[in-house]
């Protein structure tokens, strides 16, 4: 960008005898403050620059273009030693052999300069936008932005120090600069970055835009288990374990291989489904494998009448009634009863009748049920569908969801129309589903299916 600066430098009148003294200058790069209106260039210059020239560019930057609220020129000297260029960041503060950038002596740095500033900043502390912040972190995740129009791309890294995460971007006109930064990259590994804290439109959050990155020792603290007697871990769980297990299988059996145990369990909430996963990825480690199974309480009204019978070997009714409300012993009835015959796992017969209350339905079951007066007007009464299903039920176990509320219906009946009691075993699987997960907050047959 040689020829750029003198350009600029023409462009704004700075006077010819001062022009030739950046005859060999270039423009490393320009950072903007858009927030605040800022300019700061960065020029790679041969030698330093007397503060009466910087402070006359910049008189002369602030004249020719009004909206800018101001310009910061820093210089990097570049030096020649044993013919190979040295950069480095003019301070009059630091000496200037301890300020030498080189790739031999400095191949920690991967993007800009080395980073002088020895505060830096917890990233959970950063809340607002900043001129200068420095923070220290491992690197998680990369996003790459390329534009298909010109050269211009974008490195995202994902940065923590455990305190919080915070992105971090990265700019580039160049491809060199961008296939070098991104191929010194690497997850898992800790970086010191400094930038500006800046409001970031695309995501939508505070993000780090990038002025150097180095890379620095990793800060993680490793775990070790120093007893002389190792612990073998019984009670051990995987992802596997629903809403509760955070690692994988191979990499717990990895861990506990790192801590010098010679065995570990592994004991998932009513699942063995991690087990092929430790099978094969043991590597030496004995694995224990067990589960951690819900006791059910024996109390719960899940079965009514029971005989011993195995339900897997017997023909069953599953059924279900539709009502005209809810109050089986008053003036509410059924309206519909469906029901399935089961064998051996198929269905062998069906029960589909609806049913003529003699009265209009409320508004709000026609909602409810979809069923209409239209549709009941020349069907059966209750009693002769509910004889009907009684004969085509027989002595089989009868199966439903929330089968109080239906058997209740179903006893009104016999009651009702003298038809004897209602004697056949009689399972819920509302109950069932309770006893059996009880994670879920919501059993009913539309949060299961």
């Amino acid at each position: 960008m040689q020829n750029k600066l003198l350009d600029i430098l023409n462009n704004i009148g700075l006077e010819s005898e001062y022009i030739t003294l950046f005859k060999d200058a270039n423009i490393n790069r320009i950072i903007i403050d858009k927030k605040n209106i800022i300019y700061t260039i960065i020029i790679d210059i041969s030698d330093n620059v007397d503060d009466v020239i910087t402070n006359r560019i910049i008189e002369l930057f602030k004249e020719k273009y009004k909206n800018i609220n101001d310009v910061k020129i820093e210089y990097n000297i570049l030096k020649s030693e044993n013919n190979e260029n040295i950069k480095t960041k003019s301070n009059e503060n630091v000496p200037s052999d301890s300020s030498k950038i080189t790739e031999n002596e400095n191949s920690n740095i991967i993007f800009g300069s080395f980073i002088k500033d020895d505060f830096v900043n917890r990233i959970d502390n950063i809340v607002n936008e900043n001129e200068n912040v420095v923070i220290e972190g491992t690197l998680f995740g990369i996003d790459i932005f390329e534009s298909s129009k010109s050269d211009f791309k974008i490195i995202t890294l994902k940065i923590t120090d455990y305190t919080s995460s915070i992105y971090c971007k990265a700019f580039f006109n160049g491809i060199e600069d961008f296939k070098s930064v991104k191929g010194k990259l690497k997850q898992g590994e800790w970086y010191k970055i400094s930038g500006y804290t800046k409001q970031d439109n695309y995501s939508k959050c505070l993000v780090v835009n990038v002025h150097d990155i180095e890379s620095i020792p990793s800060k993680d603290e490793v775990r070790v288990d120093d007893a002389e007697e190792k612990r073998v871990e019984l009670h051990a769980h995987t992802f596997m374990s629903q809403m509760d297990g955070l690692v994988s299988a191979t990499n717990l059996i990895k861990r506990a291989k790192e801590f010098g145990h010679k065995a570990i369990a592994i004991t998932d909430h009513n699942a063995v489904q991690a087990f092929p996963e430790a099978y094969n990825n043991s590597n030496g480690m004995k694995v224990i494998y067990g589960v951690e199974l819900n006791l059910i309480d024996d109390n719960v009204d899940m079965v009514f009448r029971e005989n011993g019978n195995s339900l897997m070997e017997s023909t069953y009714v599953v059924f279900d009634f539709e009502t005209t409300g809810f109050n089986a012993g008053g003036t509410d009835q059924i309206i519909e009863a469906g029901a399935v015959k089961i064998c051996n796992g198929e269905i062998i017969d069906r029960f589909d009748e609806l049913i003529n209350p003699g009265r209009k339905l409320p508004t709000k079951i026609t909602e409810l049920t979809g069923i209409t007066d239209e549709m009941l007007k020349d069907k059966d009464d209750e009693e002769t569908v509910i004889r009907r299903f009684i004969e085509w039920t027989g002595d089989n176990p009868m199966v439903a969801h929330n089968a109080k509320f239906d058997a209740s219906f179903l006893e009104a009946c016999y009651r009702k129309y003298n038809l004897g009691e209602f004697q056949n075993v009689l399972i819920d699987t509302l109950e069932l589903s309770r006893v059996m997960d009880s994670n879920y907050a919501r059993h009913s047959l539309s949060a299961l299916v």
